[in-house]
């Protein structure tokens, strides 16, 4: 009986809605942890992106050896951040997901004291961090994997700043958002979108305040703390970063690509209208000869964009763009700094700069005096030609906004043995702490034999589809079993050593392109098609030239293990999940925010909720515009790294904008109820 009485005298202790949110988020983490465990940094031989930010973190940014053109065309903070993960010893990979993780939380916790409720930031949490692109995006040594992580934690901020901006130590928290801002200026280049919210933000707190009734001195004192002192700290910063870059290099600028010399060397090119209008090419060929004609300087360049450098250049246009014989703005950017650099004007930074104001200088000269007819340029990465590409805009904007909801899993991407050299391996292997097991080199063994009627084998390789060999042998094993195949068919005279094993590197795609060879003591090749050998079935190549035939079969092929395999599988079931969630979300948020702007009308001022609406649609917005913009005029924009800082807010917005309509309904029912409850007890 005393143990049935201790059983009926417990209680279900309810565990506090705080405790809850931190164990469920928590949770998550972990679990989002375990899914990309078997993920590793991908070794790419992209020397304008993740090799040139491995390279930089290898030397420390500023505290490498000389300058050359490529020293300081990015900015600073990726690098260094690869640089301190790598005195840590963990794997790169690991920590830009816990960077991720850590910022969702913080974001997901700044909700919940802005009056969201903490199961409601727990879905945002999760719509954040388990954002299919985040799966494979981290895997890439590029600046925006880290972007986002450092966007969510300056929009944290920023959200904090404004539901204590009346708090005693909103200088500490000013402090801290100048100082994040002031690191997500110098992650990437597009820092127009960050003044946009930085400006939202400003005329928020000025609306609010005025709303509140606030004398125009505590208005200003208002703005000072919210808005100057953060400036403040992002102008030290910056300031910071460009001493370093004066020291180093000898300019003070935030990188090469923004050198006042280059600059204005772009621009004044943009300048030049040309005879023939050409969407993705503000720089054609036609401007180029109109330049070469006003421009000596500029004329030092002519040998390398119309021979061999500039042909190879614009091979990758075509190859990418469909466009011949052009250089498209994406591939120009990099091809004025590659031809400078071997007309030998890139041996410093000061001497580069000064050549690229020169040929400024030269070409504006004979705009201002009538030899070249110019054109207005706006802004650097547009083409200034705007009815040329804006007609295509809105399909460029609908590119962008597919994308937001894209269901469709990118293919993914694994060390390539071929494209990836074994030094650039090794550069990522060690910048990166990549873990080796997850790197190892992934080998299919092939087992048969082969023979050839009036020869002797002297070596078969695989190739792949670009002349490279992802396996090869010379030596060869007895296989008395074939002997005694041939000759029960009356077929003698058969080699003894015609077995062989195969070591090959490579993934199947590189497989299933290549190419089976076998070449002859008389050096002769014969070529068979890798994807038609079918197991276990002898196959016969003729050459005609030499009237011999090569016999061979495959007895045997042993594919490598595939690690992660159920990682990969929920990765992708999670792709089309979230993809269709996001479309359902998307009406939902339509009638949601019709509710809103019919029903919303008590608010004395905007609520902690609809600061957060604000800044969250204002960098979703404006980050897709522009790369809409981007991909109509100059490149293709329409890649998920760019959007991907955007693309981790919308499903958060969307469920905030639900919520926050949701709040607004139950409070006219509500209210629809106590007046009725009042009215029937007057009757009464």
């Amino acid at each position: 009986m005393g143990m049935v009485e201790k059983i009926k005298g417990w209680r279900l202790r309810r565990i506090p809605s705080q405790d809850l949110f931190l164990i469920s988020c928590a949770s998550l983490a972990v679990l989002k942890l375990l899914l990309v465990s078997q993920e590793e940094i991908v070794a790419r031989n992209q020397p304008f992106d993740d090799l040139w930010q491995i390279i930089a973190a290898s030397r420390g940014y500023w505290f490498g050896p000389g300058y050359d053109q490529m020293a300081f065309v990015h900015l600073p903070i990726y690098p260094l951040w690869i640089a301190l993960v790598y005195f840590t010893g963990i794997p790169l990979r690991i920590v830009s997901e816990l960077l991720f993780l850590s910022a969702g939380f913080m974001f997901a916790l700044v909700l919940t004291r802005a009056g969201v409720q903490k199961c409601v930031a727990t879905i945002c949490y999760s719509l954040i961090i388990f954002h299919p692109a985040s799966f494979q995006l981290f895997n890439y040594t590029l600046a925006d994997t880290i972007y986002a992580p450092i966007l969510l934690l300056a929009l944290t901020c920023l959200i904090f700043v404004w539901i204590n901006r009346d708090s005693g130590h909103l200088v500490k928290y000013s402090l801290l958002t100048g100082f994040v801002f002031g690191v997500l200026w110098y992650v990437r280049k597009e820092n127009l979108l960050l003044l946009i919210i930085l400006g939202v933000f400003t005329l928020a707190i000025i609306y609010a305040l005025r709303r509140e009734r606030r004398t125009p001195r505590e208005i200003m004192r208002h703005l000072g703390l919210v808005v100057l002192i953060p400036v403040g700290i992002m102008l030290s910063v910056s300031a910071l970063i460009q001493t370093a870059n004066w020291v180093k290099f000898g300019l003070y600028v935030s990188s090469d690509m923004n050198a006042p010399g280059y600059t204005a060397a772009y621009r004044a090119l943009l300048r030049i209208n040309p005879d023939r209008s050409i969407r993705y090419v503000p720089v054609s060929r036609d401007v180029r000869k109109k330049a070469y004609a006003v421009s000596p300087a500029f004329r030092e360049l002519a040998p390398y964009f119309e021979g061999e450098f500039g042909h190879a250049v614009a091979s990758e246009t075509r190859k990418w763009m469909g466009i011949s014989d052009e250089i498209a703005a994406g591939w120009f950017y990099w091809a004025l700094r590659q031809a400078t650099a071997l007309a030998g004007h890139h041996r410093t930074a000061k001497e580069a700069n000064a050549y690229y104001l020169r040929i400024a200088d030269e070409i504006n000269a004979a705009i201002d005096n009538g030899q070249l007819i110019g054109r207005p340029v706006f802004l650097d990465f547009l083409d200034p030609d705007l009815p040329k590409y804006l007609p295509f805009f809105m399909s460029s904007l609908q590119k962008m906004c597919s994308i937001l909801i894209s269901s469709v899993e990118p293919q993914r991407v694994k060390d390539d043995k071929i494209e990836a050299p074994e030094q650039v391996r090794y550069a990522f292997d060690v910048v990166a702490n990549r873990r080796a097991a997850l790197t190892a080199s992934e080998s299919t063994v092939i087992r048969g034999w082969v023979l050839i009627d009036k020869a002797v084998v002297k070596k078969i390789s695989i190739r792949a589809f670009n002349g490279q060999f992802l396996g090869s042998t010379e030596q060869f094993a007895p296989r008395p079993d074939l002997v005694k195949g041939f000759e029960a068919e009356g077929i003698h005279n058969i080699p003894e050593n015609t077995g062989f094993t195969l070591v090959v590197t490579g993934n199947a795609k590189q497989l299933s392109d290549s190419s089976f060879v076998v070449e002859s003591s008389e050096d002769v090749e014969y070529v068979y098609p890798y994807k038609s050998i079918a197991i276990g079935r002898p196959i016969g190549i003729v050459n005609a030239d030499v009237l011999e035939k090569v016999t061979f079969a495959f007895d045997k092929v042993s594919t490598p293990r595939v690690t992660g395999a159920i990682q990969e599988s929920v990765q992708s079931m999670i792709w089309v999940v979230y993809g269709r969630l996001l479309t359902y979300l998307g009406y939902i948020g339509l009638v949601a925010l019709l509710i809103i702007l019919i029903f919303q009308r008590t608010a004395v001022v905007p609520s902690g909720i609809y600061i957060i609406l604000l800044l969250l649609f204002c960098t979703i917005v404006t980050r897709v515009f522009l790369f809409a913009l981007i991909d109509v005029s100059s490149w293709p924009g329409n890649q998920v790294r760019y959007l991907f800082p955007a693309m981790q807010l919308y499903g958060c917005f969307l469920t905030v904008l639900i919520y926050q309509a949701i709040r607004i309904l139950r409070r006219i029912l509500l209210a629809s109820f106590d007046k009725r409850f009042y009215h029937e007890g007057l009757s009464r």
